[in-house]
């Protein structure tokens, strides 16, 4: 969820503040833009757009229930390097109409928005007598990845995707009017994608409420020695309980992802799909086993994101860089080639449940295809 604070939805060009420096904030004009340039739906990278109910113009951030907030964002800037977030401790009294599942309920929650660094994140830390959808993802799961931040609309683009959304029978888990110019929706898709897919809607140029609290990080806590350079958000992954068919189904529907492939590392299947920003992976838990258990839930899990692609000289350091910050390795991939590999780090301990994953590759680009990883 996007929360009261510093946003500035305004043309080019564009100052720092709570969407980054260097018009990495969700700039309306650039929504709008990017939106006309692909319909609908998402771009495949031959350039056909595949129609889905929900348009993808950017990875603005993927959103993780955590135990605390501020002790998370230490963590997530330590392993990103992420430098700055805002914080609010907020209420159903900071919002207009806010609803979950179309009632009115008590909403009591820390969040935490990072605003420099390269892969983007809300942290929501849901505190007592909440009961928002953060409050029923603790409940249900635990901790972890929640919701994926890829779609900002105006006015008369929010108004077909809203009636797309009906179409489909999709409706909404959480949303409310943040301000005259800013309203929110968390899509109900938590059971088919494993996470709610969030639109925000603007309406207007200026900024949204008052200011957040504003916490950084410097170079003692982002720039430790041996750290690998994270690229960015190159895809996130999904473990689901059965078979993979129903989730492809509905990040096609969805999305839009098209042109699904296979790809088999070290005896783990997973289907994967990237059409411009967003890439996924899903997972079949009965080939993976050290997934398994993220998917007991019964449906779809997301778990993991890959965030950077090294080379093999690297490799070593790497691991020993994460062990030595709580994420142990726990899985090495390999297709049967062995042209790269995939590293997969425990971040149950460190990072709220997210998992990291490190591509290993001499041909950086052929990897990425292969792989089919987002283009950041």
């Amino acid at each position: 969820m996007v929360v009261l604070g510093s946003i500035r939805l305004c043309d080019r060009p564009c100052s720092p503040g709570r969407w980054g420096p260097s018009c990495r904030k969700p700039c309306a004009s650039e929504a709008r833009t990017k939106q006309r340039q692909r319909g609908t739906g998402t771009m495949s990278m031959d350039g056909k757009v595949n129609e889905g109910v929900i348009p993808v113009n950017g990875a603005f951030h993927l959103g993780v229930v955590v135990r605390n907030c501020r002790a998370s964002m230490a963590a997530f800037s330590r392993i990103f390097g992420i430098s700055r977030w805002e914080f609010q401790t907020l209420s159903e009294a900071n919002f207009i109409d806010p609803l979950v599942y179309g009632e009115p309920r008590r909403q009591r929650f820390n969040s935490a928005v990072a605003v420099a660094g390269p892969v983007r994140f809300e942290l929501v830390q849901s505190l007592e007598d909440d009961q928002t959808v953060y409050a029923d993802f603790v409940s249900e799961r635990g901790y972890g990845l929640q919701h994926l931040f890829y779609t900002i609309v105006d006015v008369e683009e929010f108004a077909r995707v809203n009636q797309s959304l009906q179409n489909a029978g999709i409706g909404y888990a959480q949303n409310a009017v943040i301000s005259d110019t800013v309203d929110y929706y968390y899509c109900d898709t938590f059971r088919v994608l494993g996470g709610n897919a969030e639109i925000l809607v603007v309406k207007g140029p200026n900024p949204a409420g008052g200011p957040p609290e504003i916490v950084d990080f410097g170079p003692e806590v982002i720039a430790l020695p041996g750290r690998p350079v994270i690229d960015g958000l190159y895809r996130i992954g999904v473990v689901t309980a059965g078979p993979a068919d129903e989730a492809q189904l509905a990040y096609h529907k969805v999305f839009g992802l098209d042109g699904w492939s296979e790809v088999v590392m070290s005896g783990r299947r997973s289907r994967v799909a990237a059409q411009g920003a967003m890439a996924v992976e899903l997972v079949e838990a009965e080939g993976a086993p050290l997934l398994a258990e993220r998917a007991k839930s019964g449906g779809p899990s997301l778990t993991h994101i890959t965030v950077a692609i090294i080379d093999p000289q690297a490799e070593a350091e790497t691991v020993a860089w994460f062990a030595a910050q709580g994420l142990p390795l726990v899985e090495r991939l390999t297709p049967s080639d062995g042209s790269y590999a995939v590293l997969r780090f425990d971040g149950s301990q460190v990072l709220d449940g997210v998992d990291v994953e490190i591509v290993v590759a001499l041909d950086k680009a052929g990897a990425a295809r292969r792989l089919q990883l987002a283009q950041i």
